[in-house]
């Protein structure tokens, strides 16, 4: 008994030491961590470092896992500051493990250590990486709640950086303004975290608005250094940016002085004159210098930047492939070609993993998860086929090199369709569309050169027509590409009623904050298109991941070929597509007929735009004599061949500004005005005419045509009429209620159904019910605008109605989540036709929403409208639909021809706005 007392004594004796041992232990790993702290506030990194193993070494012991972690946290931070990526990735590598071997759950100690990994990552260039620890940290921090904590805010920020590097600048912004809403509830406005906030703000900024971007670089410098003092680094980093965007605007003198300062300050902080931070500045000064055609200047600044770039990251890393890319464009100014070329091709080897093939005539295969930066990639690939072109008109004029520069060029086209998969707001895909639009017009280029200097003559141009088709209208087909996926895919109507519902809530959120809200209605409302756009993303993941078919009938975009056209055209209709080429003031045009296919190439005439512009003010303003010298100038231009007698149906597939364009008003000849405008040689009586946005559209819709089950010739009319609303005065169109009561004697005669609303009838409720579905018919006689600087605001006016929230307004974003099925829309309203013209994506309005919603074919206005010859043009196109049978153009040419012969509404401005756009 007394042996076993003894044991039991001796055991509890050993416990009490363990545990007094551990309490020493974490006592001492906490007077660690707390000195580590406070050196690291004063930024003695070194000694920080010290306190921070020595802490984490006792919690690994002991051992208290989230503590750990929480050390390692903050020694990951010290690598990033030192700028020692490498060893942080190193470190979170080894975090990591724990957290897994260990089952330690997510928590905002977790998500630290993520969000300081992912930019460890992002500095190496390693962004898919990046992009998955960012968007874990962020994610946790919303599974935990903590929407309003520091910690929160640069988990926000961290996220924000990888998607402006990843060239998704609307996801980099939706993130800046989350930590900057944070920041300001938690600091107030003028604080050094605000002032992050907006300095990041100005970088996603700052390629599309460098104005905007300014204005938040100002904020930003204005509260640093108040803070700080002029010379402290957040200054210098602000002072850079500032310089990049006197850069872009061309104000040369003050981004050297700027950049110049900030070089003194960073020579003065490092004291070195070799430092990453040193070496952009190096690179952007040597950019303004190129700029200025100071070729010998520039290529230095170049040089001492790459020098000092390979000391720190080696030989692959974005930022060298960027020097590079600047260097091969300095060689190229100078016409030194190879000496370009083989700065391209080093840039190929600086971004894509393992690629070290040296002969510029080789290219490195786009494999996703080789590639360190995709954006760069592809201006690499850009210049490198510049080179190439450039170099066989230069100097050798061997097909070999403009050979490679089309295969380099088909290059660029397959990673802009790996970019697009990552784009997902719109106006990512947008920025996306412009620098694509750039690839295409020199691949068309490339392709009529090679079809001028070999005998595949007819090869090359069908090539030439597939990349034109490319840059129309990309994401208005990626969207109708989604919609038939889950169509096809099995999806079940439940799964897709939840995505109705979210995008509908993502639209009227969007739609609520593009109406300048209030300050604080834009941080609620942020907060909450954040949390839905979020939602959506996770539900479009899981789509994917569950239903396979769907999500490779998403990306399986196809264009339509010549003979896909040829196959689909009758034979007394025509294909007329237009490319305007706007770096070499070219004009591409693409006649297809069931059996002939001619691509013609046309220096632009000087000053096409106003000249476009000035045809639309001379028909709107009715000024005869302009109309007369300015028409048949432009049908020389836009026809520059003989359209046989036998087409009597044209499909015209405009480019940029012609997309404003009636062609029906062109003059096949000079005439003189004592003739009348009843006897003028329009186009519109040679021809019927309509539009489309692309010829693979309007092959989809041919398709789709010979497969759909005939539907009841049935119509849907609304005409408000009047228009009650408190903001702004609308003129009340009385000729609109006998518009609509005509048009429904019409479908009576024939015995048709007939819905028409009118009036206080005339509302947003019953737009948005799913009855619109049964009507191959939808007829909107009201007033309509279009805003060109905001599409997503272009409307139409119906009748409100207070009691049920509905404020009278159909926005376009709305029109997206419309569900109709309808064979023909027409807005019988003044200038729906219009909208923002966007280079490589057309002219984004009511059009477009109206096609994604579901409509086959549209007739719209391209300006404002007369009430009673609109009236009465509307009315005789449904009796040749309805009662003569005709198709749509038909029908819309003859009417627009009794407009005419009726005298009273010959001249153009009474028949020409409305355009059908369709088949």
């Amino acid at each position: 008994m007394k042996a076993l007392f003894s044991y039991l004594f001796l055991i509890a004796t050993c416990s009490f030491q363990i545990v007094w041992a551990q309490e020493t232990d974490l006592l001492a790993a906490k007077v660690y961590f707390s000195n580590g702290n406070a050196s690291l506030f004063e930024e003695k990194y070194q000694e920080a470092q010290e306190f921070f193993r020595k802490s984490s070494k006792i919690f690994a012991k002991i051992p208290r896992w989230n503590d750990y972690i929480q050390t390692q946290q903050k020694l990951i931070f010290i690598e990033n500051k030192q700028e020692n990526f490498l060893k942080a990735i190193l470190l979170g590598n080894s975090a990591i493990r724990v957290i897994q071997n260990r089952q330690i759950e997510d928590n905002l100690i977790t998500a630290d250590l993520y969000s300081t990994l992912a930019f460890a990552y992002l500095n190496l260039g390693q962004n898919i990486e990046a992009l998955e620890y960012a968007q874990k940290a962020v994610s946790i921090a919303q599974n935990q709640k903590a929407f309003k904590q520091r910690k929160t805010a640069e988990f926000y920020n961290t996220l924000g950086l990888v998607y402006f590097n990843t060239g998704n600048n609307n996801r980099a912004l939706e993130n800046f303004f989350q930590a900057l809403e944070i920041r300001q509830e938690i600091y107030g406005i003028y604080h050094p975290e605000v002032a992050g906030s907006y300095l990041n703000l100005g970088l996603a900024y700052s390629a599309e608005n460098p104005d905007k971007a300014q204005e938040y670089y100002e904020k930003a410098r204005d509260i640093y250094e108040d803070n700080y003092g002029a010379n402290h680094p957040q200054v210098a980093l602000t002072d850079t940016n500032m310089g990049i965007v006197y850069l872009q605007q061309k104000k040369y003198f003050f981004a050297i002085q700027l950049f110049e300062d900030v070089l003194s300050i960073w020579k003065e902080i490092y004291q070195t004159n070799s430092h990453p931070k040193i070496a952009f500045i190096y690179s952007n000064m040597g950019q303004v210098y190129l700029a200025q055609k100071k070729y010998m200047q520039a290529l230095d600044y170049q040089e001492r930047a790459l020098e000092i770039y390979k000391t720190y990251y080696g030989d692959t890393h974005p930022e060298i492939a960027n020097i590079y890319n600047a260097i091969g464009a300095i060689h190229l100014a100078a016409e030194s070609f190879d000496l370009a070329l083989e700065n391209y091709q080093k840039a190929l080897m600086a971004n894509v993993y393992e690629f070290t093939e040296e002969d510029f005539y080789q290219n490195p295969s786009l494999k996703i998860e080789n590639i360190y930066n995709t954006d760069i990639l592809l201006a690499t690939l850009v210049l490198k086929a510049q080179a190439l072109e450039t170099k066989h008109f230069g100097l050798t004029l061997k097909l070999t090199d403009l050979e490679k520069s089309l295969e380099t060029l088909e290059l660029c086209d397959s990673l802009i369709t790996t970019i697009r998969q990552s784009r997902t707001r719109n106006s990512d895909k947008i920025a996306l569309g412009k620098k694509a639009a750039e690839v295409y017009e020199d691949a068309v280029r490339v392709c009529w050169d090679l079809s001028q200097a070999t005998l595949q003559t007819k090869y090359y141009r069908e090539k030439a027509f597939e990349f034109s088709e490319k840059s129309k209208s990309a994401i208005l087909l990626s969207a109708i590409s989604d919609t038939q996926a889950k169509q096809y895919a099995n999806i079940p109507n439940s799964v897709l009623e939840e995505e109705k519902k979210l995008k509908a809530m993502i639209g009227y959120y969007e739609n609520l904050l593009a109406q300048k809200p209030t300050e604080e209605e834009v941080t609620t409302l942020r907060k909450d298109l954040y949390d839905l756009n979020q939602e959506y993303e996770a539900f479009i993941s899981t789509l994917e991941n569950n239903y396979p078919q769907y999500f490779n009938l998403k990306y399986n975009n196809q264009i339509a070929s010549v003979t896909d056209l040829q196959n689909g055209l009758s034979s007394e209709n025509a294909i007329i597509s237009y490319f305007v080429a706007e770096k070499s003031k070219l004009l591409y045009i693409f006649y297809v007929t069931k059996t002939q296919f001619k691509m013609y190439n046309e220096a632009q005439i000087p000053l096409l735009s106003q000249f476009l512009v000035g045809l639309r003010n001379a028909v709107n303003g009715k000024r005869i004599n302009s109309f007369l010298t300015l028409s048949p100038v432009l049908y020389k231009q836009l026809f520059p061949f003989k359209i046989s007698n036998k087409i009597q149906k044209l499909t015209i597939i405009p480019d940029g500004q012609l997309s404003t364009l009636s062609f029906e008003v062109l003059l096949t000849k000079n005439t003189k005005r004592e003739v009348g405008y009843e006897n003028f040689p329009y186009l519109i009586k040679e021809k019927a005419i309509c539009y489309d946005f692309s010829a693979t559209l309007f092959l989809q819709n041919t398709l789709l045509k010979q497969t759909e089950v005939p539907k009841t010739d049935n119509i849907f009319v609304c005409a408000p009429i009047e228009f009650q609303y408190e903001k702004f005065s609308l003129n009340s169109l009385p000729g609109t209620e006998a518009e609509a009561n005509q048009i429904q004697t019409i479908f009576n005669n024939s015995n048709l159904e007939v819905t028409s609303l009118l009036y206080q009838d005339a509302n947003e409720t019953q737009l948005k019910s799913d009855g619109l579905m049964q009507y191959k018919y939808l007829h909107f006689a009201t007033h309509g605008t279009v805003n060109s600087m905001q599409p997503e605001l272009s409307r139409l006016f119906l009748y409100p109605n207070k009691e049920e929230n509905n404020d009278g307004s159909l926005y376009s974003g709305e029109i997206y989540n419309l569900e109709l099925d309808a064979d023909l829309v027409t807005l019988s309203a003044c200038q729906t036709g219009l909208g923002k013209i966007v280079r490589g994506e057309g002219l984004i309005g009511l059009t477009r929403a109206l096609v994604y919603a579901g409509a086959n074919n549209i007739i719209v206005s391209l300006w404002s409208v007369s009430d009673n010859s609109t009236a009465q043009m509307m009315v005789n196109l449904y009796q040749y639909i309805i009662q003569e049978q005709q198709d749509y153009p038909t029908a819309l040419r003859q009417a627009k021809l009794d407009l005419i012969q009726s005298g009273n509404y010959a001249a153009p401005y009474y028949w020409a706005p409305f355009v059908l756009i369709g088949r």
